[in-house]
């Protein structure tokens, strides 16, 4: 298995607003992500032996399906800017059973965390500690799908949420594991990075929910916090996620 580091990949940067897919997150799991997104990339690999493209993720409360869900934005940035990649993943995750998937629309996508990357005609995917490992590509014998390419605007339904309730409330509070604002509007919250240290992750918990300082702990499974410089990949490493 290879492995590099962030500063060894070129990844591609998204712009501050663009086109989305929106996937309501307990309706897959995270194993059917993860394998959805390496395949349509080694296809894509096949398609393009040069290609080169990053996927970003970021995890919103939305109103999108017409109810209040927890669902992952998708967004693609494709160095050269060919069509069809994020339409590609767009049918491969509507052909999982139960899966809810829709064109979201252009969103502000600030926030998004690289979750895939495509580059020298490998899949990687990232580790922790800013480490990435490369998925050996298999094709899956199917064309690449560029008749039904989406170009920019066709075909994707604009989101009937407003740009308000995409706006981070200081003032939230969780009622009965939902976020909400005091206003009754969703607030955006995303995962945190892997590489983002506990303490960093610990303040800004307190910061939000108006908590004192040092009032929160990010424990492991042996109840035992994590000290303020350790990576919450170690974290998650630790709970086995």
């Amino acid at each position: 298995m290879s492995i590099r580091s962030s500063s060894q990949l070129h990844f591609v940067d998204t712009p501050e607003r663009a086109a989305t897919l929106e996937i309501v997150a307990d309706s897959l799991s995270d194993a059917q992500r993860i394998t959805t997104l390496r395949s349509v990339l080694s296809d894509y690999a096949a398609h393009d032996a040069k290609a080169r493209a990053s996927v970003y993720l970021q995890r919103v409360l939305s109103f999108g399906f017409g109810e209040l869900t927890v669902s992952d934005q998708i967004v693609v940035a494709d160095a050269s800017d060919a069509p069809g990649l994020l339409n590609a993943l767009r049918m491969a995750f509507s052909r999982i059973d139960r899966a809810r998937v829709r064109f979201a629309g252009e969103l502000d996508v600030q926030d998004a965390e690289r979750a895939a990357h495509l580059e020298d005609g490998q899949v990687w995917m990232i580790d922790d500690d800013e480490q990435w490992y490369a998925c050996k590509t298999t094709w899956s014998g199917e064309p690449w799908p560029e008749a039904a390419s989406t170009a920019a605007g066709d075909d994707i339904q604009e989101s009937d949420e407003s740009d308000e309730r995409d706006e981070i409330d200081p003032a939230c509070e969780v009622i009965e594991g939902t976020v909400t604002s005091r206003m009754g509007a969703p607030a955006r919250y995303r995962a945190a990075r892997s590489d983002a240290s506990v303490g960093s992750i610990r303040r800004r918990i307190e910061a939000v929910f108006g908590l004192p300082e040092g009032s929160v702990n990010l424990c492991g499974p042996d109840g035992r916090a994590l000290r303020a410089d350790a990576r919450i990949a170690t974290l998650r490493r630790r709970w086995g996620v």
